[in-house]
């Protein structure tokens, strides 16, 4: 099985929400930079260490290598000696050496430390959980002990008996740890291995060249899964094993987007969870994980967008009931932006914060809030011609045609108040004031390209053409003198930024050349749309195998530099690796079409 990049890729499984990784000194506890054992609980960002992994010769530390794949991490030295650690289920680790010891030293939070005959216990506070090290051969030795909050334990030894060999196991849970029945190491790998193949088998499909990025993407998504627990009231992919360790709302979109064909249930999970938790206003929460929900900010509304994609790539699931609770649910979320954040007698809603838009400290807001931006309006549009569809699905078509009278008003608005003849721009929504930079966010409108004037969509596609560097789209413009190269949605390449334009170029381009070979078919002579079709489909295709080609080259980062392609912010982020799938899946697609 190939191997990934664990220096910033962490090592976890299916459902859990234990990892290994290795932390720099500006990372690590106390800047020791290490291998650790931590989990992800309850916090905005990071995880909680457990106890930091080093390899011993007689007593003594010594230098490792580590090498990983989707189901095993091996901890080498360079005398022979090697540790393997596997998971068994996402609750329990397997771990077995040969000819070296491994020292798990304990982190600050590890509040007790017991022992008892062939069995050690860490009491780690941070995260409210116990860890029972259990020895199943070789020995076992705990030094030092908790003396106060200061101070954790010294360390515990797990040591090659006879034949230089040692085997453990290490079981996560609460209160009270009970016998477990253990079967051998090769035969939990073996089963870990099968899981993970049949969850690469559910990924979508590839070029040749893009097979092995196609598996580190399945394995970045397959880590990240973590079972119900506390505020995450289902299945979640987080954003990260790694730092960005919550799930936002509207990075869980693209990842239910890339799961829905195979994975259906566990797709319209990530949609589900953020309704579960949707207040009493009808505003979803920013993030959520185990113990936290954030309610003062919110994230743009593509939920309507992603779920008539998410029907279009898979329209057998969900079931009814589901859906008429999706249906709800986005109806509420969209009178809540319809209600309440537009100024009386305005007709275009605002963002009163960068976060609120999902593109942070973008250029869009130096000016002030609240503004009116035309991404925004354009994600409202999309989301009530969802709720016409879905009422029309129920059979309500009194509520179908308000959703789509709506629809038209808020896109004649757009384009009245926010289209200057040659670009959108943005509005201050206290003075009118127009506010115009060299941001990408402005061409975001061409989700709408099927309804917006040709003109129109022309003009977007020039800009989007602008800001395509060799990697893909810049979220700044290199040109700009706002421009940064790790500035965060000041220039960098993102996964939605790429996404929704390219699927939007790939949809227009296929409907435009629909009609085309309809006229031609009819006689009728064919107009200029098939141009316009063509350039779509032109740059959809150029923005996915730049993006892709990225990917394959520097993994799946949080962000990317536009120039360089280099990856930026946390390395193992789970909405590029799906939005890497879908890309990649729409190149495969191409490819195999005569």
């Amino acid at each position: 099985m190939s191997e990934f990049a664990f220096e910033s890729v962490p090592f976890s499984t299916f459902g859990s929400f234990v990892s290994i990784a290795n932390l720099r000194a500006d990372t690590a506890p106390g800047g020791v930079a290490g291998i650790y054992l931590r989990r992800v609980q309850g916090v905005l960002l990071n995880s909680a260490p457990v106890g930091r992994l080093v390899l011993v010769h007689d007593g003594a530390e010594v230098a490792t290598t580590v090498h990983a794949d989707a189901t095993l991490l091996c901890l080498t030295d360079e005398r022979g000696g090697r540790v393997e650690v596997s998971f068994d289920g996402p609750r329990t680790l397997r771990l077995r050496g040969t000819g070296v010891g491994l020292r798990i030293v304990g982190a600050r939070d590890v509040v007790t430390a017991s022992e008892a005959a062939g069995r050690a216990t860490f009491n780690a506070g941070a995260v409210r959980r116990r860890y029972e090290f259990e020895s199943l051969a070789g020995g076992m030795a705990l030094a030092g002990h908790w003396r106060d909050a200061t101070e954790g334990i010294a360390h515990l030894d797990l040591l090659p008996g006879d034949g230089g060999r040692w085997e453990a196991a290490v079981d996560e849970y609460t209160s009270t740890w009970t016998p477990r029945e253990r079967r051998p190491f090769e035969e939990t790998l073996a089963g870990s291995r099968r899981a993970f193949d049949a969850w690469l088998d559910g990924m979508p499909r590839t070029r040749a060249e893009l097979v092995e990025a196609r598996r580190l993407a399945a394995y970045v998504l397959w880590s990240c899964v973590v079972e119900p627990e506390g505020l995450l009231t289902r299945p979640t992919v987080l954003m990260s094993m790694s730092r960005m360790c919550s799930v936002w709302a509207w990075d869980n979109c693209f990842n239910a987007l890339a799961l829905v064909r195979h994975h259906p249930a566990l797709a319209w999970d990530q949609l589900l969870l953020f309704m579960d938790h949707q207040d009493e206003f009808g505003a979803y929460p920013d993030v959520i994980n185990t113990g936290i929900t954030i309610y003062n900010y919110v994230k743009p509304p593509v939920h309507g967008w992603t779920v008539l994609e998410m029907l279009r790539r898979n329209p057998d699931a969900p079931d009814r009931d589901v859906l008429e609770r999706v249906h709800d649910s986005l109806g509420r979320w969209t009178r809540w932006w319809l209600d309440h954040r537009r100024l009386p007698g305005q007709s275009l809603p605002h963002y009163l914060h960068g976060n609120d838009a999902g593109w942070d400290n973008n250029t869009i807001f130096d000016a002030g809030v609240p503004v009116v931006t035309p991404d925004l309006a354009a994600a409202l549009v999309t989301q009530m011609d969802a709720l016409s569809d879905l009422a029309r699905r129920f059979g309500k078509d009194s509520e179908a045609k308000q959703w789509k009278e709506q629809a038209d008003n808020m896109l004649a608005a757009l384009l009245d108040e926010l289209w200057t003849g040659g670009r959108f721009v943005a509005r201050l929504a206290l003075t009118g004031e127009p506010v115009v930079t060299r941001s990408l966010i402005y061409a975001m409108p061409i989700i709408l390209a099927e309804r917006l004037p040709k003109n129109v969509v022309g003009k977007l596609i020039v800009m989007l053409r602008d800001h395509l560097t060799a990697h893909g789209l810049a979220s700044e413009h290199p040109d700009s003198p706002e421009y940064r190269a790790s500035g965060y949605w000041r220039g960098p390449i993102w996964a939605p930024a790429t996404y929704m334009p390219a699927w939007a170029l790939d949809r227009l381009g296929a409907a435009e050349l629909a009609r085309t070979e309809e006229a031609r078919t009819s006689s009728d002579p064919p107009d200029t749309s098939s141009e316009l079709a063509r350039k779509a489909r032109e740059l959809a295709g150029t923005i996915a195998e730049r993006y892709c080609a990225m990917c394959a080259n520097n993994g799946f980062a949080e962000y990317f530099d536009a120039l360089t392609g280099l990856g930026l912010g946390d390395h193992a982020y789970s909405w590029t690796a799906s939005v890497f799938l879908l890309l990649a899946e729409r190149l495969h697609a191409r490819r195999q079409s005569p």
